[in-house]
């Protein structure tokens, strides 16, 4: 398998566009929560306690019939036509969208959600992490009652808009240096904290802290139970006991504009230091995606063109390529993708628009369990192409 430089890297994830402290945080989640007992409230809104902001992502399922491809054809056929009377099958998948390219959501009947995106486009999904018994709340900032509680089950429908200047929240926001590797964009600590009013907790001494992250400069992880705290005032406490600073931490999230989500696990983390963020993404910045499209060639030379669905599943531009690469997990945004390699039976080489390149596995997207590369030509024809047979895909901006 091929291998690319680490320092290189870590030079191209870091950015230095910096806002002035007082920027206001106009990328915040916002629009009008109507519920089933006739309530709306209108203002800024925290989701699952950790999505704040239109480029962090709604988590849900989705069910999707997929067309078959018998082991026997695809050793004989690289390209394989299909017609649209082929077999179907049933697959339940993960589902992820950024919040910014939805228009409203709406709970349907049981788990089913129908989310209706900028386009127009109706999309059903599957309560997940984000929606249903699992959410761990929504709040929203309502302009005249002030902050309210909400339980999923009572929402009705949510409309989102872009007018979100009447708060001034900040996201956190740095690098973050693992054992291989740096990343630099806005942080989401122990998969909770994302605000610098959010708390970090810890004990040293037989003491109590609970510390804002607006007071923290610098974190590094002090082996598997504590970690080193250096405070903007230059301070520092060696916190232990709490999920905050020990291996009980869910994992560092770190959003990386041009790239997409990284996640980061104690084990692979050292330090993080702290910056004043960039602003963020407005709603008027999403367009509600589009279709993947572009061209495929096979390992025999083979070249198609036209509408793309990865791995018989992902076809949006804000869905998202999964992989791990030095020790860390990925998930690209479709819409920073360039080209798609394989790499080997078991690796992909991904190229972004921005020059960054990575060597991925660990995922069916990168990898032979992948369920083929699908390709629908201009005349509706549908051709299939498993990883075996694949060689490169480029997408279209």
């Amino acid at each position: 398998m091929r291998s690319f430089p680490l320092v290189a890297l870590s030079a191209v994830l870091i950015t230095s566009f910096l806002a002035p402290p007082s920027a206001k945080a106009k990328g915040s989640l916002y629009g009008k929560i109507y519920t089933d007992d006739g309530d709306v409230y209108t203002g800024a809104m925290r989701w699952d306690k950790n999505e704040n902001f239109w480029d962090d992502v709604l988590d849900a399922r989705k069910d999707k019939k997929v067309r078959a491809i018998s082991a026997r054809k695809e050793v004989k056929i690289l390209g394989l036509k299909i017609s649209k009377s082929g077999e179907w099958n049933s697959v339940r998948s993960e589902f992820s969208i950024p919040f910014g390219h939805i228009a409203s959501i709406e709970p349907a009947r049981g788990e089913r959600v129908d989310l209706e995106l900028k386009s127009g486009e109706v999309i059903v999904v599957r309560e997940g992490a984000d929606m249903g018994d699992s959410m761990r709340g929504l709040i929203v900032y309502d302009e005249e009652q002030g902050e309210v509680n909400l339980d999923w089950k009572s929402v009705d429908r949510i409309e989102f808009s872009g007018d979100s200047t009447n708060r001034d929240n900040q996201r956190l926001y740095g690098t973050v240096q693992t054992r291989r590797a740096k990343f630099t964009g806005y942080i989401v600590w122990d998969r909770d904290e994302s605000l610098v009013g959010d708390i970090l907790d810890g004990e040293d001494g037989g003491k109590k802290y609970k510390i804002p992250f607006a007071k923290i400069k610098h974190i590094r992880r002090k082996g598997s139970k504590a970690s080193e705290i250096t405070l903007a005032n230059g301070r520092t406490h060696v916190l232990r006991g709490t999920n905050d600073v020990n291996d009980e931490n869910r994992g560092i999230d770190i959003t990386v504009p041009g790239v997409g989500k990284v996640e980061v696990g104690w084990d692979q983390f050292r330090e993080v230091h702290f910056e004043n963020p960039p602003g963020s993404l407005a709603y008027n910045e999403f367009d509600g995606g589009s279709l993947l499209h572009g061209t495929v060639e096979t390992a025999d030379g083979d070249t198609f063109e036209g509408q793309i669905i990865w791995d018989n599943d992902e076809e949006y531009s804000w869905e998202a390529l999964n992989g791990e690469t030095v020790g860390v997990d990925f998930a690209i945004l479709f819409e920073n993708i360039a080209s798609i390699e394989r790499a080997s039976r078991q690796a992909a080489e991904v190229v972004l628009h921005n020059g960054n390149t990575f060597i991925l596995e660990g995922s069916n997207d990168v990898d032979s369990d992948n369920k083929g590369i699908v390709v629908i030509e201009k005349d509706g024809s549908e051709v299939q192409i498993g990883w075996k047979e694949f060689h490169r895909a480029t997408f279209r901006q």
